[in-house]
């Protein structure tokens, strides 16, 4: 998932993106224990579709489609730590 102002733009599996109406934010808080990790200010990502963790280049996340999510500073340590579990 990805912000866009006001709206989330939502990326599916089959390569389909639809945009809704409610901001990033409500959808971490719903999604918050259902495998779902903020990884920066713009992206939640589905735990099961990553592929790996890079530290390097300020880290990122890569995922199974190839993507390069990236993961704030103020957000590394819980990330880290969602992943570890």
């Amino acid at each position: 998932m990805g912000a866009d102002g006001n709206y989330t733009r939502i990326f599916f599996d089959s390569g389909n993106q639809y945009f809704f109406c409610k901001t990033l934010k409500n959808y971490s808080e719903i999604l918050e224990y259902s495998g779902f990790i903020r990884t920066h200010q713009t992206h939640l990502i589905s735990a099961d579709k990553i592929s790996a963790c890079v530290k390097t280049d300020g880290g990122y996340i890569l995922m199974n489609d190839g993507s390069r999510i990236p993961i704030s500073r103020q957000r590394r340590d819980s990330v880290l730590q969602k992943m570890m579990i």
